[in-house]
């Protein structure tokens, strides 16, 4: 009885739990060229290389739309239904800016069009004071809807962030990593984003700046991973 106990609990512990959903991809920059698994969108191949075990991009000023950036990663596989995302940044700082979508971010996309995008990016922390932080936002039809936003502290070169982006049914979660007092990691919600219609968003990399007022950043991502929810 008890080994039967002890087999069932090690099965347990072996699975996939329901919150922590099912691995199905994961790139961590390990290969000299961006993997087939991304189509590049405006490529630039002077602005963007994987080296050193990371997606190293540098931060331009889009042509037109900010969600037409160029170099802009979209993942090329079909999306689950549910599922969530998780992506480790090294998060550079600008010096300065006006509005946080000037100044230089990375982080994740979920893009249908260059006026339709939900969009969670660290850079300047809201109200452009000198902080690391990030938003999660979305744009419906080129117009800016109400957004989340957290400081992370004090300007940090190289700062580790890593984010989590949930979709469950309609809703899409925003979090972000952080540890207490005792170095245990946890997951701080930042907020909920509805979308009632999500045909023909797809799932991105986006690492840009929204104006030429603004320095070019080498913004760097460590590893990326999409995993399906498990009911």
């Amino acid at each position: 009885m008890k080994q039967g106990i002890l087999v069932l609990l090690l099965f347990w512990l072996a699975a996939p739990h329901a919150d922590e959903g099912t691995v199905i991809f994961r790139d961590d920059f390990d290969d000299e060229f961006i993997s087939e698994s991304w189509e590049v969108e405006n490529p630039d191949p002077d602005a963007a290389l994987v080296e050193e075990g990371m997606l190293q991009i540098l931060t331009q000023v889009p042509q037109e739309k900010l969600f037409n950036a160029k170099n802009l990663l979209l993942y090329k596989g079909e999306l689950p239904k549910e599922y969530e995302v998780r992506m480790g940044l090294s998060l550079t700082q600008a010096e300065w800016c006006k509005d946080w979508w000037k100044a230089p971010f990375v982080g994740l996309v979920l893009k249908r069009d260059g006026d339709n995008a939900i969009a969670f990016v660290a850079g300047h922390g809201p109200g452009c004071r000198s902080s690391d932080g990030l938003n999660f936002l979305r744009v419906e039809n080129g117009s800016w809807k109400p957004a989340f936003s957290k400081h992370l502290g004090e300007p940090k070169k190289e700062r580790p962030v890593v984010i989590r982006l949930v979709r469950r049914g309609r809703l899409f979660e925003g979090y972000v990593q952080k540890k207490d007092a005792q170095g245990r990691p946890h997951w701080d919600n930042l907020g909920v984003i509805p979308l009632i219609n999500v045909d023909g968003y797809r799932l991105g990399i986006i690492a840009a700046r929204g104006s030429g007022d603004t320095r070019e950043q080498l913004e760097m991502v460590d590893w990326f991973e999409l995993r399906e929810l498990n009911r």
